[in-house]
């Protein structure tokens, strides 16, 4: 599975580089990314549907692949340049796509042969799923509530009739080879069902995975700052740190930090809280006592899109004689005039 998805991954960005020149816009070129992306990841044999959808959330909906990035800040310029709004939007308009146009596309003979067998289950099973839940029900109950209608219904001899009027020479076996197949036509066909698995596919993996992209992103750049410093690559520093002058001294004091013996660098983020929420990045520069320093980015805003305003440093000292660290920080920072 891991050289499938590093394959679809490469495939992803030559995929790009393609469309490049292409007049498509970046929400049909992810649609496209998703659509070809869960075909692969449907092709049978299907061990279980529900790892089929999450995956395609995880390896597509990914800081990773370019074309999510692309489309989520094109879409957030709809909204005034809300994220939140514009990644909701985006999954919505995307999955109800996978749903009326591509959820069979790597399965289509197993529809064209079975589909009267799936509608039959569908019939009983989902009417007595929603009649035991609402939308704001756990998916837990939703799943309880499936497990009690199932054992209902295989008891309905009615039931049984008709499954077996349209099964044929299928054996129970069989049958039960389809039930991941079943589980798919009822993602496609029972509202309820579908808008439960939406709803976690969006809360646990897109979202998070979104969150995680600012994260990657905020940490990369932070680092990037540093090194575009050093190799004197001003103009690309101000994209990112569009005041780097005023702190010229600080940005020093990292590079030179960086450069002895027994450092390493390791950065974080910081979201924020409270209203404003002030977002950040650290870059810790120490070595194993830990001695070293804490670089401090601020963040204009915790979103793809955002610059850093400025940044502080925390110096950690050991005192001579005594075994703790003291950490001094820096309350003035110092700033220098910005240089034409």
């Amino acid at each position: 599975m891991k050289l499938k998805i590093a394959l679809l991954l490469i495939s992803t960005a030559i995929l790009y580089q393609g469309y490049s020149q292409s007049s498509k816009s970046s929400y049909d070129k992810f649609l496209s990314d998703v659509a070809e992306g869960y075909q692969e990841l449907s092709k049978p044999p299907i061990k279980n549907y529900w790892e089929v959808l999450t995956n395609t959330a995880k390896y597509l909906f990914t800081p990773d692949n370019p074309l999510f990035l692309d489309a989520i800040r094109d879409r957030a310029e709809q909204y005034n340049g809300n994220e939140e709004q514009a990644l909701d939007s985006l999954f919505t308009q995307v999955f109800r796509f996978l749903k009326a146009n591509a959820l069979w596309n790597a399965n289509r003979e197993v529809l064209k042969d079975h589909q009267n067998m799936f509608q039959i289950y569908n019939s009983q099973l989902c009417p007595c799923i929603t009649s035991g839940v609402t939308r704001k029900s756990e998916l837990n109950e939703v799943l309880k509530v499936q497990k009690t209608c199932i054992a209902d219904i295989i008891t309905d001899t009615a039931f049984l009739y008709r499954l077996k009027s349209v099964a044929g020479e299928n054996t129970l076996n069989d049958m039960f080879k389809l039930q991941q197949f079943l589980a798919m036509y009822m993602y496609g066909n029972c509202d309820i069902i579908n808008y439960k698995l939406n709803e976690v596919l969006y809360g646990s993996f897109v979202h998070e995975q979104y969150r995680n992209a600012i994260s990657m992103l905020r940490r990369r750049e932070g680092e990037k700052v540093l090194r575009l410093f050093a190799e004197k690559k001003y103009d690309s520093l101000a994209l990112i740190f569009p005041s780097f002058k005023k702190y010229t001294k600080q940005l020093t004091e990292a590079n030179n930090k960086i450069k002895e013996p027994g450092m390493s660098m390791r950065s974080y983020y910081f979201q924020g809280r409270g209203k404003p929420a002030i977002s950040r990045t650290y870059i810790s520069i120490t070595d194993s006592v830990p001695v070293g320093i804490d670089v401090t980015f601020f963040n204009s805003e915790n979103k793809l899109r955002s610059v850093i305003t400025s940044m502080e440093i925390k110096r950690l000292e050991k005192s001579d004689g005594l075994d703790e660290i003291i950490e001094i920080k820096e309350v003035s920072v110092g700033t220098e005039k910005e240089k034409n």
